[in-house]
């Protein structure tokens, strides 16, 4: 049966997932965060073109087949953005030759959003690693009246994604390594399993069909 995925988008927006009353970050608009980067931080967004080499290793990579797929173009979207870390960085820091080179210093966020709202969250620190004063600032960003604990192994493995922290009383999840703190809306979880299984469905039909192609004739 094919999944209608148009109606899987708007029933999530139906059901409230993106409710700006009830999360800091995930949930905002992704325009708001573009503003509050470019000039609360003086930050900058990336162009398209660096996004798949960024998501390639990213923790949320098992979304990139929808991420870059033409058919959820304006629905399902990747943006990034850079942030200095401290005064004085620039984006496009001028190399020898003149040329100019992406950032190795300061802060990418990576934002995954639905209908222009966002769900996931990569913070990713581009020198160094995320030491504790940080991860706490930014998970306190990402709640309202709510606080995080700590979750063990057992819940790990049913999830959409690993994950370290959760919310206490809401559905957001939080993966921590040495670079990177990702978070995200667990709510997504059955939207994107129905998508992925159907498209691989779909690429199972294409190889078939190629198969019995090749032998027409015989």
């Amino acid at each position: 049966m094919m999944i209608n995925r148009n109606f899987l988008i708007y029933f999530l927006i139906a059901s409230g997932l993106f409710s700006t009353a009830t999360f800091a970050r995930i949930g905002e608009p992704v325009t708001i965060i573009k503003s509050r980067i470019k000039m609360k931080a003086r930050g900058e967004a990336y162009e398209s073109k660096v996004f798949q080499a960024k998501a390639a290793k990213a923790p949320y990579r098992k979304l990139n087949q929808i991420l870059f797929s033409d058919e959820y173009n304006g629905k399902i979207q990747l943006s990034i953005f850079w942030k200095p870390s401290k005064e004085g960085q620039v984006f496009r820091a001028k190399a020898k030759g003149g040329k100019s080179s992406l950032p190795n210093y300061g802060w990418d966020l990576h934002v995954i959003s639905i209908q222009g709202k966002a769900v996931c969250e990569l913070y990713h620190k581009l020198d160094g690693n995320i030491d504790e004063v940080e991860r706490n600032a930014i998970l306190t960003r990402n709640t309202t009246g709510d606080s995080w604990s700590k979750t063990d192994a057992a819940n790990k493995g049913k999830s959409l994604f690993p994950y370290d922290f959760k919310l206490k009383k809401g559905s957001l999840c939080a993966k921590m390594t040495s670079q990177d703190l990702f978070i995200y809306e667990s709510k997504i979880q059955p939207v994107v399993d129905l998508i992925i299984n159907e498209i691989n469905e779909e690429r199972k039909r294409d190889r078939n069909q190629a198969s019995e192609d090749s032998v027409f004739g015989f």
